[in-house]
């Protein structure tokens, strides 16, 4: 594309996107960081089921270790 602006003939137009880029980088932005709030909470909810299944296990009684022992 940039190849074809230096030649005779083509009609080359210059227009400013700053305005228009600017938004779409916050937009951006806005949608990587919202995903990675929610990688976050995902993790953090994963992380904190594992450590309630973890201490919910029943403790065997100690008679039980020694019978089966």
């Amino acid at each position: 594309m940039w190849n074809l602006i230096g030649h005779p003939g083509i009609a080359a137009a210059v227009v400013d996107f700053t305005p228009a880029l600017s938004s779409l980088f916050v937009g951006l932005v806005s949608v990587v960081l919202l995903s990675v709030g929610m990688i976050v909470v995902t993790a953090v909810r994963y992380r904190l089921s594992r450590q309630a299944e973890h201490t919910a296990r029943p403790v065997p009684a100690l008679g039980d270790q020694q019978e089966a022992a």
